[in-house]
């Protein structure tokens, strides 16, 4: 009598659910926030409009103090540094405040501490809106997509950086304490909701971050300030270290895009991103 035949084959691997579309996965974050939008003027209709108008009163509130007791150029001036900050230079901008002594040259550039408040500022103004009010942001043209492309550099930081799964709070104050585009306080935003932590929460985790990136760069302001090419009294110099921190950004975000984009080819490979 023969024995039955066995089968040694290897088993096939088990099949992965592959991952949503990005044009899906934006549409669901669209109705998620509209929905929450939408019962919160519903069942807290001040805490939406304050949130809503808040920020932008007090911006305003600030501005018009600062025309008075500041004057007109100075506050041109601030207006045209948070542009420099949210549009290039990010909270490395804080580096360029000049911490001289002279009356000219502070009223000639911003100090460093007057530009950590700013950058702080920007990313207060800018947690409350995306935290309570994202459905708004996300349908600015141009805008809006390019922060919804911003979830899925937190899904890529998140699965390779695992423990902030576990350290949820305090994954989300380095994510947004580190200082490259994908991080910060608007992909934060997002960031928060991926390791399960809810709108409160999140919006402190903001906060804290925030300052926690900010501080740092205000110390390291102490340090750059024995380097020559980073001491603003010098038009010269400063626009070299200009150079040179637009330099290590774009480096940094190019080791990042190249991680990234590593990450991206290994999961089309398997079939769904890499766990």
């Amino acid at each position: 009598m023969t024995a039955p035949a066995t089968d040694n084959s290897p088993a096939p691997p088990p099949e992965r659910t592959p991952p949503l579309p990005s044009r899906a996965v934006e549409v669901e974050i669209l109705d998620r926030e509209s929905r929450f939008a939408a019962d919160l003027r519903r069942a807290r209709p001040i805490v939406w409009w304050s949130t809503l108008l808040g920020p932008f009163a007090a911006t305003l509130a600030m501005l018009a103090w600062l025309w008075i007791d500041r004057g007109g150029d100075f506050v041109l001036k601030l207006i045209a540094k948070a542009a420099a900050t949210f549009f290039g230079l990010g909270r490395f901008v804080i580096l360029f405040g000049s911490d001289s002594g002279d009356p000219e040259a502070k009223a000639a550039i911003m100090t460093s501490r007057e530009l950590f408040v700013m950058v702080t500022w920007m990313d207060l103004f800018a947690a409350c809106l995306l935290i309570f009010h994202a459905s708004f942001m996300f349908k600015v043209p141009r805008f809006g997509p390019a922060m919804l492309r911003l979830r899925e550099d937190g899904e890529f930081i998140l699965q390779s950086h695992r423990w902030m799964k576990r350290f949820t709070f305090i994954g989300l104050v380095l994510f947004v304490a580190f200082p490259i585009a994908a991080t910060g306080s608007v992909a934060g935003s997002l960031f928060g909701p991926l390791v399960g932590l809810s709108r409160g929460a999140t919006l402190v985790g903001l906060v804290v971050g925030s300052v926690v990136g900010n501080a740092l760069m205000l110390l390291g302001k102490q340090v750059v300030n024995r380097v020559p090419l980073f001491r603003s009294d010098n038009p010269l110099n400063l626009v070299a270290g200009i150079a040179c921190v637009v330099a290590i950004i774009l480096l940094l975000n190019w080791r990042y895009r190249r991680l990234k984009k590593r990450w991206a080819e290994q999961g089309q490979r398997l079939g769904t991103p890499p766990r």
